[in-house]
């Protein structure tokens, strides 16, 4: 590759002199049902870079299509992509974001034991009554404490598939900008549960100009856990088409009387819509800055947990304190 690309290790050593990361909140998320994270993703275009960059051939013309079941970010007050949308293949199952859309299993579903319905009349003799009290009790401190994590989970799941309006990557974004040599083609940030390895849900990616059906910046992010993080980034990037040939008036004999015989206007061109095509698969590690590369475009991949309230951190170990203490007691 030339030398006038940026390497990927150069560009992100620049990039990452912006500041660090917050720490990951493990043992409030090990509570919740899903894995819940922030994704963002900054798509850049290199400005300057010749059509073929050492003997290899950027461009494109075969066919391709979105996948099925295609979802794309909601902001939360409108819906950006919805007009867009219109222009999709009619099989295309699309959806706008909604957490219920995609709804993940729990993964740890438990199915609790029946609770034993006490019979005053024929337990008496056996301890009926105390079992009774027992199961009136007040919940415990844990209890009480799940139920505020429940109500957290909730509120994130109204706010799945939502833009973030906080970006991380903003001063990275604006670095890239300053010279004339990059331009921003699509930076978004935005809210998940995050599904088992194989199952990314395909995030929608509609960018830039627009020509007829198709527009500059196409593609789909889908975001996945197994051991690690994966992202699997399928982006085109679109030339302008050809354009149709014009209308041109015939040429003027040199006798008015008899017009000039010409050769037959050139068929009708259809637009040719070629393209340069990124298809990767990254394994990702939380909190660090990754970068997919490209000759003439690139993309910047940063994913977070999802930031832990305060209250519920403190809240929890103040449970653990508690539970604690009442493990000594009984010593």
């Amino acid at each position: 590759m030339k030398s006038t690309f940026l390497s990927a290790t150069a560009l992100i050593c620049a990039l990452l002199s912006g500041g660090g990361y917050a720490a990951e909140a493990e043992d409030v998320a090990a509570l919740m049902t899903e894995r819940w994270y922030e994704a963002e993703v900054v798509v850049f275009e290199r400005l300057g870079v010749a059509d073929e960059a050492d003997g290899e051939v950027l461009y494109r013309d075969d066919p391709r299509a979105l996948p099925q079941d295609l979802l794309a970010l909601a902001d939360g007050t409108r819906h950006p992509w919805e007009l867009q949308a219109e222009t999709l293949d009619e099989a295309l199952n699309f959806r706008l974001g909604r957490a219920r859309d995609f709804a993940l299993p729990d993964r740890r579903t438990r199915t609790p034991p029946p609770r034993r319905q006490p019979n005053i009349a024929a337990d008496a003799d056996n301890g009926a009554l105390e079992e009774n009290a027992a199961a009136q009790k007040a919940p415990s401190a844990r209890e009480l404490f799940l139920l505020e994590v429940a109500g957290f989970e909730q509120g994130l799941r109204n706010r799945a598939w939502q833009t973030v309006p906080e970006l991380a990557l903003s001063e990275q974004a604006d670095k890239l900008q300053r010279g004339n040599r990059h331009r921003i083609l699509w930076h978004q940030r935005w809210l998940q549960a995050t599904p088992e390895r194989g199952a990314a849900v395909p995030v929608l990616v509609q960018s830039g100009e627009r020509w007829g059906p198709r527009f500059e910046l196409e593609g789909t992010l889908g975001l996945s856990i197994g051991r690690y993080l994966h992202m699997h980034a399928k982006l085109w990037l679109q030339e302008p088409p050809l354009l149709p040939f014009a209308d041109a008036p015939l040429p003027v004999s040199a006798s008015d009387a008899e017009p000039a015989l010409t050769d037959p206007l050139p068929p009708f061109a259809q637009p040719e819509y070629r393209y340069m095509a990124l298809d990767e698969h990254r394994r990702l590690r939380s909190n660090e800055l990754h970068y997919l590369d490209h000759p003439r475009f690139g993309v910047l991949l940063l994913v977070q947990p999802v930031a832990i309230p305060v209250e519920l951190t403190a809240g929890l170990e103040a449970v653990e304190a508690t539970e604690a203490e009442a493990k000594q007691g009984r010593r």
